[in-house]
């Protein structure tokens, strides 16, 4: 059961059109002409321009850690001022992903390193943490976030993702398979069940997996041994730990992103510009822009693929069906509240939003959940081409409708 691994609008001005086959539904992929975000799909720089030479612009490598290459997944883009401020910054960015990126694999196991992989291998033992992981689990203890605790069931339910016909798709989908929905069912009950599986902090960076006998035989005749992942909020404190290493440092002109919409933007440069995305007549189109001023922390949630990288994040059945790995920890089924939503702000980090956010978008309704803009953070989504906003004031532009305040 485990998951497969691959080598792996309307017309707006200025979107560019690029239709996907017709196997994919006709769904299109936006294409901003300014600078966009790789892995964001939503923020775009609109007044910097991309330069050669040694100043400007430039992504910066990870490199290879561990075996693992993870510049298709976190991608830090700086605006260089000189050769060796490229490679200062490189050389903190390269040292910072090596100490965090391997502590929330949940696949693999590395020598001396206590990482989700070994965690899921030594449940109900008292094991010592990375501090930086240890102040993960802290948060997601604080914030009961009980979806890493169905992790079987979302490394099954990955094959849907990476499915290549409806059939094969059919056979992990819970939606569609009444087989897979009873473990589902099951697993979800786990899961919600601090009796069955629950992740104590013992101080000192210790912690323990508790598992259950029962849960434990279950999983065993499941053929699973994954009992956590953070898969849906792990890059939020990756992206944070390497801005906060390049930021104090003293290096300011940049921006560190996930694939899975996270950024932190600690540019404090000119106007930026952020793509407010929708779903309409089965098209991803930008329905809006927000523009902004410097600093910024942001996880952009879509219910739809907008880019091509996006390929094994979602699912399209030749019906126009959509299925997402925004999955649900009540029913381990898929769920979003609308097409897209952004959740900001200019003082927290990532990690300080990401668990409002996604309580906020995995659900079937009820938008804004618990987004309140008195402790600093904010919502923008677009629903049906209108457009809702927490922020007073905000600038918004290029609007299919006229932009409508959320109450």
């Amino acid at each position: 059961m485990g998951r497969t691994v691959r080598s792996k609008e309307p017309y707006i001005k200025p979107v560019k059109q690029i239709e996907l086959s017709d196997k994919h539904i006709r769904l299109r992929i936006v294409a901003v002409i300014v600078f966009l975000l790789i892995g964001v799909g939503a923020i775009v720089f609109g007044v910097v321009k991309l330069v050669n030479g040694e100043k400007g612009w430039k992504t910066v490598e990870g490199g290879k850690i561990l075996g693992n290459y993870y510049d298709d997944t976190v991608f830090f883009e700086y605006n260089v001022k000189n050769g060796s401020d490229l490679r200062g910054v490189q050389s903190l960015y390269q040292n910072a992903l090596a100490r965090i990126a391997p502590l929330f694999d949940a696949y693999e196991g590395y020598e001396g390193i206590n990482n989700i992989y070994y965690i899921n291998r030594h449940v109900n033992e008292q094991i010592v943490v990375d501090g930086l992981l240890y102040s993960a689990f802290e948060k997601i203890n604080e914030n009961n976030f009980r979806t890493v605790f169905i992790a079987p069931f979302y490394d099954e339910y990955s094959g849907v993702l990476f499915a290549d016909t409806d059939y094969e798709a059919e056979s992990y989908d819970p939606k569609r398979n009444e087989e897979v929905k009873e473990r589902a069912d099951r697993i979800a009950a786990f899961a919600a069940d601090k009796n069955s599986i629950d992740l104590r902090l013992l101080g000192n960076n210790t912690v323990m997996l508790y598992v259950s006998d029962e849960y434990r035989a279950y999983l065993k005749e499941i053929g699973s041994e994954l009992y956590i992942d953070l898969w849906l909020v792990k890059n939020a404190f990756i992206v944070d730990y390497c801005a906060d290493v390049i930021t104090g440092n003293g290096y300011s002109g940049g921006r560190i992103s996930s694939s899975d919409g996270y950024i932190r933007n600690f540019d404090s440069g000119t106007q930026y510009t952020y793509n407010v995305l929708d779903l309409y007549e089965g098209n991803a189109v930008i329905s809006g822009k927000m523009f902004y001023n410097g600093a910024i922390s942001a996880v952009t949630m879509n219910g739809f693929p907008v880019k091509e990288s996006d390929k094994y994040r979602y699912c399209i059945y030749s019906d126009g069906q959509v299925r997402s790995e925004y999955l649900d920890a009540k029913t381990c089924l898929d769920t979003v509240s609308v097409p897209s939503m952004t959740v900001y702000s200019y003082g927290k980090k990532c990690s300080d939003i990401a668990f409002i956010a996604l309580d906020s978008y995995i659900r079937d309704g009820g938008v804004p959940g618990k987004i309140s803009s008195d402790s600093g953070i904010y919502y923008i989504y677009s629903d049906g081409l209108q457009i809702y906003y927490s922020e007073k004031g905000v600038s918004l532009g290029n609007c299919y409708t006229e932009p409508v305040l959320s109450e």
